[in-house]
């Protein structure tokens, strides 16, 4: 006995080969609706104490609909080119440290990380 709805029916890969490929795209399955997630941060970029010379990396976990964009900032100015989930200054010099932070943004808005001191050895 099937458990189905009346109007319900088996799809076939020969019959219905369309209406299967339509299912990978969310637009069909959600009937035109579009989901939107402000940016949440899942976690925070950490303190980074390098020697001379090394690689101090930053990061930022983040969930959001659509995907965001990053921009990273060096005591409140923008680093140009620094545009990741994370952040790598390769060759660190006593001139970078200085406190790190990031601002994410995608079409429903837009927030800022906490700031990461950066410390030079």
């Amino acid at each position: 006995m099937s458990h189905r709805r009346p109007l319900s029916r088996q799809l076939t890969k020969e019959k219905d080969a369309e209406i299967i490929a339509n299912y990978s795209n969310p637009i069909y399955v959600l009937g035109g609706w579009t989901p939107s997630m402000a940016p949440l941060i899942l976690s925070q970029p950490e303190a980074v104490t390098a020697a001379t010379g090394q690689t101090a990396i930053f990061n930022i976990k983040v969930a959001a609909i659509p995907a965001a964009t990053y921009q990273w900032f060096k005591s409140g100015t923008a680093i140009s080119g620094a545009t990741d989930a994370t952040l790598r200054i390769e060759h660190v010099r006593a001139g970078d440290a200085a406190t790190y932070s990031v601002t994410v943004k995608n079409g429903s808005s837009s927030v800022k990380s906490r700031a990461a001191a950066l410390v030079v050895k």
